[in-house]
């Protein structure tokens, strides 16, 4: 619930304004065949061509987050410890 709760913030202007928060989702950087390297995201297109934004915390103690926003309003968060 936590990390939704933190998910939904940042796309207000509670955490940053409106202008952080479109430079903390463009795209950047190509990564390879796949998509873009944004500020700590992802921004690629899923297989049907929703525009998929996505972050993964990585621990290298065993755990891990992922959360990836999709064009048409789906959430999807992983946790794993």
């Amino acid at each position: 619930g936590d990390l939704y709760k933190w998910h939904r913030a940042l796309l207000t202007d509670i955490v940053i304004s409106k202008a952080s928060r479109e430079k903390l989702l463009k795209s950047y950087v190509k990564a390879g065949n796949v998509g873009q390297y944004a500020y700590g995201w992802f921004v690629s297109k899923t297989k049907d061509g929703k525009e998929a934004v996505w972050m993964r915390g990585n621990e290298d103690f065993g755990h891990n987050a992922i959360i990836s926003r999709y064009s048409d309003g789906l959430v999807t968060i992983v946790l794993s410890s």
